[in-house]
């Protein structure tokens, strides 16, 4: 990072995890919080760091609603079943959780000119990297998964806006098709294809290895050139009921994982809609302009229980969580105020996809970068120092780490 070595003003601090926040002080009522406590693992020795002017917390929708728990801000009765002391009720963190579901479906096609050679490795790995590292061009310079995206809207008359438009206008879309050249599923990777028969007997491969029985080879798929069509459910949260998950802790240690329930395609207007999205998935691949290019289904899927049983099982996120910490002027309602300054805090201020008031109909780099970029003239005006965390560098740096 060049920036860590011409500026004077930042410090990275790798192979270190933040264990919690830690109240500095109190202003009148409202506690202060610009320490921050961390450490290599969970048997190492714990460091401290603190803030001149305010901590930014930017650990992202999942590390952002741990980290405020582990420091007493969140929900009170939450936080004492767990020995937390909850200096800071704050019922919304972790609360609020959408996500972008995604759902994979693939075809083959008559053509080598895939990726799915260098997704398996080998010389044709070899070659894409050699080329990119000299010329900066070929295969791996582009979206190795995705260089073309459609977004669409559910038809005007459908059923599923009957009660209502969930999403933010008429123009937003409700889903999204991902083209990949390439076989791409998230929970069923190659290495899990390339198996002998007598793996179908697993729980979790049999519904789609039978699929593919009578077309391909399952002791040998890697021959089998493919493309895949994602698909994503693209969803504002407004009145209307759609899927909503929660992040609560499993335990105070933080080295220990969250509990995540996402509850990913939990309502009947989320799996209509996917379901929509796949046959339309399904007319895009059968259309007139694929006919001397894709050969067959790889994932046949006719009726509609066929389809949400499919759903059930290769369904899975995109990894696009939000709205953990989401902003609202209301404590009630909300984690974060129109600065993004914690609510009932002093000296902390977040900064990631956790503050978002609802979930985004897009790709979500383009938002956060906005929002970065609007927010630099607001922190170069705090004019972070970095001295403030020489003594907490220089301890860590002498550490051994654990044992």
């Amino acid at each position: 990072m060049p920036a860590v070595n011409s500026r004077s003003n930042i410090d990275l601090l790798y192979n270190a995890q933040v264990t919690r926040l830690i109240q500095s002080g109190r202003a009148g009522s409202v506690p202060i919080f610009r320490g921050v406590e961390f450490a290599r693992s969970s048997r190492s020795k714990r460091y401290t760091a603190t803030a001149i002017k305010e901590v930014v917390l930017s650990a992202g929708a999942i590390g952002t609603p741990q980290i405020l728990l582990l420091s007493g801000i969140g929900p009170k009765d939450e936080l004492s079943q767990l020995g937390i002391k909850a200096i800071v009720d704050s019922p919304q963190v972790g609360k609020n959780l959408v996500d972008h579901p995604i759902l994979p479906v693939q075809w083959t096609v008559n053509s080598n000119n895939t990726f799915d050679p260098i997704n398996r490795g080998g010389i044709a790995l070899e070659d894409a990297l050699k080329d990119y590292y000299t010329t900066g061009k070929g295969r791996l310079a582009a979206n190795g998964v995705s260089n073309h995206m459609a977004f669409f809207r559910l038809p005007e008359d459908s059923s599923l806006l009957a009660a209502g438009d969930p999403s933010r206008g008429g123009t937003a879309p409700h889903f999204e098709l991902a083209i990949a050249v390439s076989y791409l599923s998230l929970l069923l990777p190659w290495s899990k294809l390339t198996l002998s028969p007598r793996t179908v007997s697993s729980p979790l491969l049999k519904p789609l290895l039978q699929l593919v029985l009578t077309s391909l080879s399952l002791t040998s798929l890697s021959p089998q050139p493919l493309v895949s069509i994602d698909i994503e459910v693209l969803k504002s949260v407004t009145d209307f009921e759609v899927s909503e998950g929660t992040l609560t802790l499993a335990s105070n240690d933080p080295f220990a994982h969250p509990i995540i329930d996402p509850k990913l395609l939990d309502t009947e207007f989320d799996r209509q809609t996917m379901l929509y999205s796949l046959r339309a998935s399904q007319r895009f691949a059968a259309s007139q302009a694929f006919s001397d290019y894709i050969t067959g289904n790889f994932t046949s899927l006719v009726t509609d229980e066929e389809v949400f049983a499919y759903m059930a099982q290769q369904g899975t996120t995109i990894k696009h969580p939000f709205c953990t910490a989401r902003m609202n002027q209301d404590p009630s309602q909300g984690v974060v105020d129109g600065k993004l300054l914690v609510h009932n805090v002093r000296g902390l201020r977040i900064i990631d996809a956790s503050i978002w008031v609802r979930d985004l109909s897009c790709q979500i780099l383009w938002l956060l970068t906005a929002l970065f970029n609007s927010l630099t003239s607001l922190l170069a005006t705090l004019k972070f120092p970095s001295t403030s965390l020489q003594r907490g560098l220089q301890m860590l740096s002498r550490s051994p780490g654990p044992k």
